[in-house]
C-alpha cells in the first residue's frame, strides 16, 4: 500500500507550525487538498502564495505546491 498522491494548494506560513522547539515542521489545513488525479478548480487556496498556473487553468500538479514553499522560504 501507497500513499495517495496529494496536492496542498494551500501551503502558506499560517498552515506550518513548529514543534519540538522549533526542530520539527508540521503542515496543518488540508481543507483545499485534492487528490493528483482530481479534476483541479482554479483559484484554490490564498493568492500571495499561489502558483501562477492555478490562477490561469485548471490544469496543475505538486508543482504548485513546490512554488508556495518556495514563496514561504
Amino acid at each position: 500500500m501507497q500513499p495517495k498522491p496529494l496536492i496542498h494548494r494551500n501551503l502558506k506560513g499560517p498552515n506550518l507550525m513548529l514543534i519540538n522547539g522549533g526542530v520539527n515542521l508540521k503542515i496543518c489545513d488540508f481543507g483545499t487538498a485534492a487528490d493528483k488525479n482530481t479534476y483541479m478548480t482554479n483559484n484554490k487556496g490564498s493568492a500571495a502564495w499561489m502558483a501562477p498556473e492555478v490562477f490561469s487553468s485548471s490544469t496543475y500538479t505538486e508543482k504548485c505546491d513546490v512554488f508556495s514553499w518556495g514563496i514561504i522560504l
